[in-house]
């Protein structure tokens, strides 16, 4: 680096150093503004140098358009300061911004630009780093075992240079991506790799990295007994050294060696504080995997109730992680959250029908039925699974009905009759305690609702009724017709079909009406639907 010349500009970037290493950007930009003034003592390189890392600070903030502006901004500074290995950092550090949007194409050809600039100038460091990076991004796109592969040259590139923390890290996220494929061998042999540059880095922080990874994958084979050393260590190090974003990792690894030991009790108190340190530290896909975990332990205690709670707070956070640009590596994520998800509410409106005495099945055939006619009116798939959350659960207040008015054979005495009623408003409480977005809870309250006003609780009219509520209210009515209930034997699909109609403009929206039922004919052929039932 270049003699920097006067004092003023010397506490300029004494000032924004400190800033950057505090991760306080209003500081680091006010500091910036000085040192970016062409009339300063700075050089071309020095403020490709400034830019660089606001742009790193902008990126952390997940501020993407003035992090792109900025990496753009250091490349231009560099071209003009004829400095190769300042414009290669900034082309990588684009890739980095694309990458946490989910934008791997865009990230794929920086790295390679940064890769082929890297290679024409001779620098060999900034080489093995583009190719970490697009082992990172195959990874991303499921292409594990071609990530696999440039893992393992670019560790052994940073062995080469005897960059032996950054070595450390690229062979432990190989281990890693092993774990993932179930090559329990190849895992274990990168490991040692990154034992071993780890301890010749001396970093304590890269030694607290490598022990966690170690750890977690003993944990993802099952061995409790292989974990605790290397966790008590990270918990050790990490704590000392950082970084803090990586603390809720370390709770959930110690959650998940308690839950192996038979600990629960153990488990969720690590649960809850790495829900505690994710919000802290604002990492919201950590947030989510922590609340997932706690609804996994607390489905197997039976805990249905409180399980589901923790799924919705972990579906929020993971909607947050997502606004923050972390889509690829979040969806399998997702997938698996919301398949675990249904099942609990499955498993709980089973529950509920058991209570209610009526046709097993009965949700989950309204879930799929509401799915089924959402498609066919325009609904958006985005919404899809809240709305298969909302089917399940559509009678989930009627857990607070006494079980004498909720199972009783006869007719009910007209304060029965409002206690039953009471369930959509028990219903909407209840998802709405539990952190369920509110036209799901919605879909609770009102799908007793009538399209002329006669229904309950609210008594709301036409398109007054939320849309979600007006549509379960068609599929609820034509599940109800066509099972067998214990006052009368289920109905012809053809009959139930000519029922909806007869409320079509009464009880239930005309063109929702119209839409389920050419649905249902058309599914089953002119020959009438008949032989559906």
């Amino acid at each position: 680096m270049t003699q920097r010349s006067g004092s003023t500009n010397d506490e300029a970037w004494a000032v924004f150093r400190a800033a950057v290493a505090d991760g306080r950007l209003d500081a680091a930009e006010e500091a910036a503004r000085s040192l970016l003034d062409r009339r300063a003592a700075s050089t071309p390189v020095q403020r490709a140098e400034v830019w660089l890392e606001l742009a790193r600070l902008y990126r952390a903030a997940a501020r993407w358009a003035e992090a792109e502006a900025a990496c753009r901004a250091a490349r231009r500074e560099a071209r003009r300061g004829g400095a190769p290995e300042w414009e290669g950092k900034a082309i990588n550090e684009a890739g980095w911004v694309y990458q946490l949007q989910g934008r791997l194409d865009e990230a794929d050809r920086c790295y390679r630009a940064a890769g082929a600039l890297a290679r024409r100038h001779g620098l060999a460091w900034l080489q093995a780093a583009a190719r970490h990076n697009r082992a990172s991004v195959a990874s991303l796109r499921g292409e594990r075992r071609r990530s696999v592969t440039r893992f393992a040259q670019a560790a052994l590139a940073f062995e080469r240079l005897g960059a032996w923390k950054e070595a450390a890290i690229v062979w432990k996220n190989r281990a890693e991506t092993c774990d993932l494929l179930g090559w329990r061998r190849a895992a274990m042999r990168s490991l040692a790799r990154a034992q071993e540059a780890a301890r010749r880095a001396d970093d304590p922080r890269t030694t607290g990295l490598v022990a966690l990874m170690t750890a977690r994958h003993a944990l993802r084979w099952r061995r409790p007994g292989e974990a605790a050393e290397p966790l008590a260590t990270a918990r050790r190090v990490l704590g000392a050294v950082g970084p803090a974003v990586r603390w809720p990792e370390v709770e959930l690894a110690e959650a998940e060696l308690r839950a192996q030991q038979g600990d629960d009790r153990g488990a969720r108190r690590h649960l809850r504080r790495a829900i505690a340190l994710a919000k802290r530290f604002g990492v919201p896909h950590l947030e989510a995997e922590a609340h997932r975990e706690r609804a996994r332990v607390c489905a197997e205690a039976g805990h249905l109730r409180l399980a589901l709670a923790c799924l919705a707070r972990a579906h929020a956070a993971f909607r947050a992680a997502q606004a923050q640009g972390e889509i690829p590596s979040l969806k399998a994520m997702q997938a698996q959250l919301e398949a675990l998800f249904a099942e609990l509410a499955q498993r709980w409106g089973d529950r509920i029908e058991a209570a209610d005495g009526i046709t097993a099945g009965h949700c989950r055939r309204v879930a799929e039925l509401a799915l089924g006619l959402a498609s066919r009116v325009g609904v958006g798939p985005e919404a899809h699974f809240w709305l298969r959350i909302g089917g399940l659960l559509h009678d989930v207040g009627k857990i607070e009905v006494r079980p004498e008015v909720l199972g009783k054979p006869g007719p009910l005495t007209p304060e029965e009759r409002r206690e039953m009623e009471r369930h959509t408003v028990y219903g909407d409480r209840i998802l709405r305690g539990m952190g369920m977005p509110d036209w799901v809870a919605a879909i609770a309250r009102h799908h007793h609702e009538r399209w002329d006003g006669r229904g309950y609780p609210d008594g709301l009219v036409g398109e007054g009724i939320p849309f979600e509520a007006r549509l379960l209210a068609v599929v609820d009515i034509f599940d109800a017709l066509t099972s067998d209930r214990q006052y009368r034997p289920a109905l012809p699909v053809t009959e139930a079909l000519r029922i909806l109609r007869e409320e079509r403009g009464k009880g239930l929206d005309p063109a929702l009406v119209d839409a389920f039922c050419a649905w249902i004919e058309s599914s089953y052929g002119a020959a009438g639907a008949a032989a559906a039932n």
